[in-house]
């Protein structure tokens, strides 16, 4: 990768990522999958090719579903 093709950014960001367009609004993508889908993890192939070009933010992250959620984890565990 040349120097060219880099980007300067803020100092709270990586400097040697490329900038990419911000995803597209968040689905639930994991309740909608596919058995397939969700062996494979494809679903999540948009953020992982994200991951691979520049540092992911906090929009970039797939939602959690409900069961899978900390308060959720914690009252299953207090039982």
């Amino acid at each position: 990768m040349s120097s060219t093709q880099l980007q300067r950014s803020s100092s709270r960001e990586y400097a040697t990522f490329l900038k990419v367009p911000p995803t597209s609004p968040k689905a639930q993508r994991h309740q909608s999958a596919s058995l397939m889908s969700r062996l494979f993890l494809s679903y999540a192939d948009d953020m992982m090719q994200i991951g691979n070009t520049r540092q992911l933010n906090q929009d970039d992250l797939l939602e959690l579903d409900d069961d899978s959620r900390s308060e959720v984890a914690y009252a299953f565990f207090k039982r």
